[in-house]
């Protein structure tokens, strides 16, 4: 049977139930900047455009000083998880979200995205300030609230009954940004050990697809990156189908970590990153995604597609997490590789131009564009 295309999923005049998904577990207060290069008046000033020239300026305050001045563009959620669960929500699925999105209350940042889901939260959001430029972005996180989302926090929050349920009815489990939450390896454990047994019995797992973004992981070890990648290999021993999702820095990273030496990330092909990984890793879907194109693989299938770069992005913060939501919402609802793949360059490539997510309707027209 040929494989749906998003245009079949927007025309079916009786829509499906909508997918149901578990997401967590981070949460941020994201503050978009721009890095001031010249200031002509109080309301004049031109931006640092690019990564290189906000690097030269602060060389040249190598051993005397410099001053930056930042200006604030926007205020808004942020994270992978919420980031990744927003645009997920904007297509139609249904999420229940359980990061650090508010301990006691919820800052008024999270307003809409409390409406739009079934939010529990854990611990107070961390905060960041993105630095916006043309050619990416640079972010400065603060992160002491992460260091309380642990096992023991997740279970007594949402309660072993209650996270029983929520595990039995999703069809998507996505554990997004490894790197920030310290204690993230145990959290992957204990629904292992604690959790899997009783799903098995109750729903299976065999239609359940994990999804993992596991972030930028430089200042990890390699031996926790190791280990997080041998846990999400035995959620594949145990049954399920596991997508891990990279940047391609990411992907270059871990695949040094794996044991290739590589002399270049910028040029390193992508095709070679995702098939080593594929060797190394028990995954059933691995996903690279540069700023100009996208790649997947599976046990018997790789396939490469170009996305609609932008050279004047509106907005990169939460651009990867978008591309992720594209892609496991084609993935999902059964779309080929290579559509599941268009899904996700085309919701980034929508969200850098405008600067939020699109809804179905208009990732399918902005699909038609190129």
């Amino acid at each position: 049977m040929e494989s749906l295309t998003i245009n079949d999923l927007l025309n079916k005049s009786e829509r499906p139930e909508p997918i149901r998904s578990f997401i967590g577990f981070d949460g941020f207060i994201d503050e978009i900047v721009h890095v001031i290069d010249n200031r002509s008046d109080v309301d004049t000033f031109t931006r640092i455009k690019t990564i290189e020239e906000y690097a030269r300026r602060l060389m040249g305050g190598s051993g005397l000083s410099t001053n930056v001045e930042i200006v604030s563009k926007m205020r808004k959620i942020g994270g992978n998880g919420p980031n990744f669960a927003q645009a997920l929500i904007m297509l139609g699925v249904d999420a229940v979200y359980a990061g650090s999105v508010g301990k006691d209350s919820f800052d008024p940042v999270f307003d809409e995205f409390k409406e739009a889901t079934e939010l529990i939260g854990l611990a107070d959001p961390g905060f960041s300030q993105c630095f916006e430029f043309d050619d990416g972005k640079v972010i400065v996180s603060k992160l002491e609230t992460l260091k309380e989302v642990t096992p023991e926090l997740i279970v007594s929050k949402i309660g072993e009954e209650r996270l029983l349920k929520i595990l039995c009815e999703s069809e998507l489990i996505a554990m997004n940004n490894w790197t920030m939450l310290p204690h993230m390896s145990e959290i992957w454990e204990m629904i292992l050990r604690d959790y899997v047994p009783e799903m098995k019995k109750c729903c299976g797992v065999s239609d359940k697809v994990i999804f993992i973004d596991i972030a930028d992981p430089e200042k990890r070890s390699d031996d926790d990156i190791k280990r997080a990648l041998e846990i999400l290999g035995s959620y594949t021993e145990a049954g399920f189908k596991t997508v891990l999702g990279l940047n391609k820095k990411e992907g270059c990273e871990i695949t040094e970590v794996l044991g290739e030496k590589i002399d270049d990330f910028a040029v390193y092909p992508l095709e070679n990153i995702c098939r080593y990984i594929r060797e190394k890793v028990n995954l059933t879907c691995l996903v690279v995604h540069p700023v100009d194109s996208a790649a997947v693989i599976t046990a018997d299938q790789y396939t490469e597609v170009p996305g609609p770069y932008c050279d004047k992005p509106k907005l990169t913060t939460g651009a990867g997490d978008n591309f992720n939501a594209g892609f496991m919402f084609g993935y999902m609802n059964g779309l080929s590789l290579k559509e599941s793949l268009r899904c996700g360059v085309g919701a980034s490539g929508f969200y850098v131009r405008y600067a939020r997510s699109a809804n179905l309707k208009e990732l399918a027209e902005f699909l038609g564009t190129f």
